[in-house]
């Protein structure tokens, strides 16, 4: 009715602020300020031109109940707050209502934005961003850092991007929006948009390095055109962009790959870093570095220690694997085993360590021996470190190799592949059965 009568609400809504920021003191009372969000948004619907001091409706109160209401009133705060905004800004009053998001409203999201999933979160911080550029170097950085929900960063980076300039961009946000959009990639499924992903490719990091022809599946797409880059004198910078998008993967994941997560999770993360290897190896490695990006890939993903040491991944994890193994080890096997210690020992490890856990029965091992020299490295390391006496392998393992080999065998049609296969492991298997006659021998 004050509204509607042109009245100046700061006059007549003190009392009624008052009973607001006491029930915002007291759970018990939320349902108090649920009927005045619901009041609020009739007022700011109502309200033209915002220029009868309706923004002392909005106060200290936002901060307490923003933390601790339900998700639902939650959703119903954060929204009115969005409306607010846009209607502050398109009525020219913004100037009004700033002071209150910047005492109660931005320092409250940065505490929710880390453990809450709503993307409203990251919508109303994207919004507040464009409208107050002067905090552009503090939120940018703070919305799209690894702490914070992965579904509000996409929304941030999504509603900053639909409304930013793109060459307003500096380098070193570049590499942050870039190093988000990865995260948001790998973590959020298939829910990030190609539109977002088209912005993220015309930043200058990227469109001045690498050309993305196809956008059908952004992620697998831009590696596949860093890939096609590779041979090209530029290959400095492409290790440069490698690292601002992927350098951190290793650190977003590792909370992922437990054994409560989803089978369908486990696999979406290690499909997606599997082809990163296949396509991207000699670009993630760097042999001057003892713990490179591709070194602490490996280390979290298929070598920890417990890999090492005999045991078993988790379920997921090892399905995940089996589904995988191929790809990574045809992109470790493109970098060079015959002379770096470090990359024969891991392709080895990928062979012995996971043979005896994988199912003898369409071993992933088979989907690696379409390439003949692949094929006589990858026999090779079975016979020597699973088959021969002097390997010591135990006859669990050695059992295992045996039926896998055996399983191949059964399976393959291509009688060349056969024959190299009998050609490459017949000899450690005679050497193996002669040497346990001889132990058997009294």
């Amino acid at each position: 009715m004050a509204i509607s009568q042109n009245h100046d609400v700061s006059i007549i809504s003190t009392t009624l602020l008052k009973l607001v920021q006491n029930a915002s003191e007291n759970r018990d009372n939320f349902h108090l300020i649920k009927h005045y969000l619901q009041g609020l948004s009739i007022i700011f619907n109502n309200s033209d031109t915002l220029d009868l001091k309706q923004n002392c409706l909005l106060s200290s109160w936002i901060a307490p109940y923003m933390l601790a209401c339900s998700h639902t009133d939650l959703c119903m705060l954060l929204q009115l707050l969005i409306d607010v905004l846009k209607k502050a800004e398109s009525v020219g009053k913004w100037s009004y209502f700033r002071p209150i998001y910047v005492e109660f409203v931005i320092p409250t999201l940065k505490q929710i934005a880390v453990t809450n999933s709503t993307g409203q979160i990251g919508k109303l911080a994207g919004l507040i961003l464009i409208n107050m550029p002067e905090l552009n170097s503090s939120l940018l950085q703070y919305f799209c850092n690894e702490n914070i929900n992965v579904n509000v960063t996409n929304e941030f980076l999504t509603t900053l991007l639909e409304n930013m300039n793109i060459t307003s961009i500096t380098g070193q946000q570049d590499n942050i929006l870039i190093s988000a959009w990865c995260r948001i990639s790998l973590l959020c499924s298939d829910t990030i948009s190609n539109d977002l992903s088209q912005k993220i490719f015309s930043l200058p990091a990227i469109r001045n390095v690498v050309l993305i022809e196809s956008f059908d599946e952004p992620f697998v797409d831009f590696i596949k055109a860093l890939n096609k880059q590779i041979s090209q004198p530029n290959i400095f910078r492409l290790k440069e962009l490698c690292e601002a998008c992927f350098g951190n993967i290793d650190k977003w994941i590792v909370s992922h790959l437990t054994p409560s997560k989803l089978d369908s999770q486990v696999l979406y993360l290690y499909t997606k870093i599997s082809l990163l290897f296949y396509y991207c190896a000699p670009l993630l490695y760097q042999k001057s570095k003892s713990f490179c990006l591709l070194n602490r890939l490996i280390t979290v993903l298929l070598l920890p220690t417990e890999v090492l040491t005999g045991k078993s991944p988790p379920g997921n994890i090892l399905n995940a694997v089996e589904k995988t193994w191929h790809l990574f080890f045809k992109g470790i096997y493109k970098l060079d085993h015959v002379s770096d210690p470090y990359i024969d020992r891991t392709l080895k490890d990928l062979i012995v360590r996971y043979i005896p856990h994988f199912s003898t029965v369409n071993s992933p091992i088979i989907n690696i021996l379409d390439n003949n020299e692949i094929t006589t490295y990858t026999l090779e390391k079975i016979t020597n470190n699973l088959l021969l006496h002097s390997a010591r392998s135990s006859e669990e393992n050695t059992f295992k190799a045996i039926k896998t080999i055996q399983n191949i065998l059964q399976i393959s049609v291509d009688l060349e592949r056969i024959q190299s296969v009998i050609k490459k492991v017949l000899p450690g298997i005679l050497k193996l059965s002669s040497s346990i006659r001889k132990s058997r021998q009294p």
